[in-house]
């Protein structure tokens, strides 16, 4: 294996495939130049206290160093704007479900920073790693990327729920679940986030189904010594605030991030998965454990967003819920009855996965690098790329960088004049109030003098 620069990125930072692929390539090819690009600067001291060598995003230590990179991999958009004509981009993927997604949602469906992202896709991607034919056309079709480009060697974070301790890592972000007898997780998608609003109904219930009496979970939990571990995406901006309840807990990204733990790294510790239009459940059915669906809102998520091939049944290999006792008999069931949906599961995971269900990390790593197919992309890269056109690009990506920094200085300028109108307003406001209550406290004081002169009469 030829040593190559190489960089991985994802959202959150260092979690998904990237995550997965970086820690099978470090145990096993030390000598590669692996580097990491994360965007919240408070997870680098953590980091490099684990040996990631890491660089923040915008530093001037990390434009230094993409400078010198030959490969990227990343999970969703991480520096797709940033290639340069002499790198390799190799998009992993961060999930596979039935949600539409690129050119396969309508064009009213597309958010404005879909259409940049689809432009950049097309043209600067070198590999798609996919992980079934099913996929291959997905991809295909949903980016416009030609089909020599997509490669079917699966997704590295899939190897995750082979080779953790589920239960172990649930109890290192602060879940004790040994404890209970069954362990549920609850994965809603994302509605508004992402620059859309609305893909679908947020209700003010945990379950996001017909109104019901939030204590009755808690007592059909209780009852049946259930833990309900609510998980939220992370790009979710409506969050219902849980608290006060014995069985249900919610798993904060914030705290898998503190512990460097991922979604895929936690589901082998679960007994069942609650969902609804997330990719997240996918991989959980190779371990051909039990799902179920609540689908309240289908009609709204269908016309918002969109679901691929407009048959839900297809992406849901377990029982739709409507309401809470649909809730109660359906996860009774799956969870004592086996054999219930086992086929729907089993169906899903042959058409999503095809027979990469295990050493993922592994079979992609032997594509790139050992049969040397990026020796070839690298190789023909260098013929055509000569060091004016580097030079010309980096000028351009200096001018596009100040003109974003001076984008970005006026509206931070705009955000002080904002704030300092608000504090003047709020002032005003305050006084106001103030004002109020000297004047009410005043005809109070004269009221209870008057009180005061009728007793004494």
């Amino acid at each position: 294996m030829k040593k190559y620069n190489i960089l991985f990125a994802s959202h959150p930072d260092y979690s998904g495939n990237s995550k997965a692929l970086y820690e099978y390539m470090k145990a096993n090819f030390p000598e590669s130049n692996l580097y990491w690009v994360i965007y919240d600067d408070s997870n680098y001291d953590l980091l490099k206290k684990n040996n990631v060598e890491c660089y923040v995003y915008g530093s001037a230590e990390f434009t230094k160093l993409f400078e010198t990179i030959d490969i990227v991999f990343f999970t969703h958009d991480e520096l797709i704007d940033m290639k340069r004509p002499n790198q390799v981009f190799i998009f992993l993927l961060h999930g596979c479900a039935g949600k539409k997604f690129g050119y396969l949602l309508e064009k009213e469906q597309r958010a404005p920073q879909d259409e940049k992202f689809l432009e950049l896709m097309k043209n600067n991607i070198d590999y798609v790693m996919s992980p079934s034919e099913l996929w291959n056309i997905l991809l295909h079709y949903g980016f416009d990327i030609a089909y020599e480009k997509i490669i079917q060697k699966g997704m590295p974070r899939i190897d995750y729920i082979h080779s953790t301790d589920g239960k172990a890592n649930l109890k290192k972000c602060g879940i004790d679940v040994y404890s209970y007898d069954k362990v549920f997780m609850y994965l809603p998608t994302f509605r508004n986030g992402l620059g859309r609003e609305n893909d679908g109904y947020f209700s003010d219930n945990i379950l996001n189904i017909d109104k019901y009496e939030e204590d009755k979970l808690e007592q059909f939990l209780e009852d049946n010594n259930y833990l309900f571990i609510v998980k939220y995406h992370p790009y979710e901006t409506n969050k219902k605030d849980i608290t006060n309840f014995k069985n249900i807990v919610v798993l904060d990204d914030s705290i898998m991030t503190k512990n460097l733990i991922t979604l895929t790294e936690i589901i082998n510790g679960v007994d069942l998965i609650v969902t609804d239009y997330s990719s997240a459940f996918s991989e959980f059915l190779i371990l051909d454990r039990p799902v179920c669906f609540l689908q309240n809102d289908i009609k709204m998520f269908k016309k918002n967003r969109g679901i691929t091939f407009d048959n839900v049944k297809f992406w849901s290999p377990g029982p739709f819920i409507k309401n809470f006792n649909d809730f109660k008999i359906e996860t009774k069931k799956l969870i004592e009855d086996k054999s219930y949906y086992q086929e729907e599961r089993q169906n899903y995971v042959n058409i999503n996965f095809s027979t990469n269900t295990k050493n993922c990390s592994s079979d992609i790593v032997d594509y790139l690098f050992k049969k040397k197919n990026i020796d070839k992309v690298m190789t023909k890269k260098r013929d055509v790329v000569d060091s004016k056109l580097l030079q010309l690009y980096d000028e351009n990506l200096k001018l596009k960088n100040i003109i974003e920094k001076n984008e970005w200085n006026r509206l931070q300028e705009e955000n002080k004049m904002l704030d300092s109108e608000l504090r003047d307003l709020k002032d005003r406001v305050y006084k106001s109030e103030t004002k109020l209550k000297e004047i009410y406290s005043y005809r109070l004081w004269k009221v209870f003098e008057k009180i005061q002169k009728i007793i004494h009469r």
